[in-house]
């Protein structure tokens, strides 16, 4: 049997951010900033509570969660990780937008043995990477990895966008520009 490796989807596997800002975009009618310090969309796009609850409506109305692009090259990586481990997502999604993702994966023949939902973004992720025990977990944002460390995970990559600094993530944790340098990594 393979040892696990954890990843998170939503801006280590998918381009989430990039999405929801381009239908945000088009949902308002206008260009909008984008202060990429922030992780949270409201700061980000400096939009008003209405916005932001209109853009997730017309989120859902696209079928955002089915139809979030994959960063370019991610089959290949994924396809090379799978020859050494048994890959699992964790991410942090409603519980409805589960089957969704699970249909995208599919649908892109990634090599990924288990999709798990925490069942809202800020939830954590503490209890499904216990129960896990992978040997590593990628992710991008600093919280999820610091959850992971207090689970005994030992090998953290941290894919850096920009929202958190490098003081907020575990002692330890490799910082990785991009889901295709984790197999340089491993």
């Amino acid at each position: 049997m393979k040892p696990i490796l954890a990843l998170d989807a939503d801006n280590v596997l998918l381009r989430f951010s990039d999405y929801w800002y381009a239908l945000a975009q088009a949902r308002l009618g206008r260009a909008l900033p984008e202060h990429r310090e922030h992780y949270h969309f409201m700061d980000r796009h400096e939009l008003t509570r209405e916005e932001y609850n209109q853009v997730w409506d017309y989120f859902r109305e696209k079928e955002g969660w089915r139809n979030v692009p994959f960063y370019p090259r991610v089959g290949d990586v994924l396809d090379s990780l799978a020859e050494e481990f048994s890959l699992v997502v964790v991410t942090g999604i409603p519980d409805e937008a589960l089957a969704p993702r699970q249909e995208a994966f599919r649908q892109a023949g990634l090599p990924v043995t288990q999709i798990l939902a925490t069942g809202h973004r800020d939830t954590s992720k503490s209890e499904l990477l216990a129960s896990l025990n992978p040997v590593g977990f990628v992710d991008d944002r600093a919280l999820h990895l610091q959850e992971a460390a207090s689970a005994g995970i030992r090998r953290l990559y941290w894919v850096d966008q920009g929202y958190d600094t490098p003081e907020q993530v575990p002692p330890g944790t490799l910082r990785i520009s991009g889901i295709p340098a984790l197999i340089s990594l491993l």
